[in-house]
């Protein structure tokens, strides 16, 4: 008769964190994502594709894509290559190609892109003036977008 000194125990899968889990395409993740249940105070610049699902009190540039999701609040300007909004904006938003309103899209302020999309249902309290190429006065995004190029510089220079 053997008794085992050790009885090996089936160990339990434990359940993958999809906070963890590793994209696979990586080329499409985006530098940041603002959750719900976080709110920022001050102004914000990033240097690649962003979301913002929770409040922002400040300014916001992006060199890439910014989206401002359905639960996202900015108080403030935004200042990005191309814009997606669902939720609420108070402050002018420039986009050097192009602003996407979703039907749930709430604006206080001036738009100002070469190309708009706007889904029925949105809300826009402001004009919207529509330019062939991006204007003088929109020189930002395609500053932050060549910072993007270099990293290193961009970790130099301020928004």
């Amino acid at each position: 008769m053997s008794f085992p000194l050790f009885r090996s125990r089936p160990v339990p899968e434990k359940a993958p964190n999809p906070a963890l889990a590793v994209d696979p395409k990586p080329e499409k993740r985006r530098s940041a994502y603002l959750t719900p249940d976080c709110k920022l105070r001050g102004k914000l610049c990033f240097f690649r594709d962003a979301r913002v699902d929770g409040q922002v009190e400040g300014d916001v540039e992006s060199a890439k894509s910014l989206t401002i999701g359905v639960h996202g609040e900015v108080n403030g300007d935004i200042e990005s290559d191309s814009v997606v909004i669902a939720g609420r904006v108070e402050g002018n938003v420039v986009a050097k190609r192009q602003i996407r309103l979703a039907g749930t899209a709430y604006i206080v302020g001036d738009l100002e892109t070469s190309g708009i999309v706007i889904e029925e249902g949105a809300q826009v309290e402001g004009k919207i003036v529509i330019r062939p190429k991006a204007t003088e006065g929109s020189e930002r995004p395609r500053r932050l977008l060549a910072q993007s190029m270099a990293p290193e510089a961009a970790a130099h220079a301020a928004c």
